[in-house]
């Protein structure tokens, strides 16, 4: 199984539907989820994104590739981070880190 595989089943668990009923939502056959969570079939990338929003869950952790569910989560954990034993240079160049890797990411 692929972490997607494992994601979803979890996720889908976690609301207490079936796989009928999970696949009712998105107007998608039992046999479509059940593929999705035995990862024989992969979701097309529209209804990953509604299935992403359906659980409020980033994209990247539906594929395993963050532990962090939502966006928001990845704010408070930066928020959270100690700067402690850092001095106001190595401060500065975090924060210059992050602005650079924003601006990437709006490209």
């Amino acid at each position: 199984m692929s972490k997607f595989s494992n994601r979803l089943k979890m996720l889908r668990k976690e609301k207490g539907l079936t796989q009928q009923e999970f696949g009712d939502i998105f107007h998608l056959n039992k046999s479509s989820i059940s593929k999705y969570e035995n990862g024989s079939q992969m979701p097309e990338a529209d209804t990953l994104e509604k299935i992403a929003d359906f659980f409020d869950v980033t994209v990247d952790f539906l594929f395993g590739r963050s532990e962090i569910r939502k966006t928001n989560d990845l704010h408070i954990a930066l928020n959270t981070v100690s700067t402690e034993g850092l001095d106001e240079d190595d401060i500065e160049m975090v924060k210059g880190l992050i602005k650079n890797l924003k601006k990437k990411n709006q490209k």
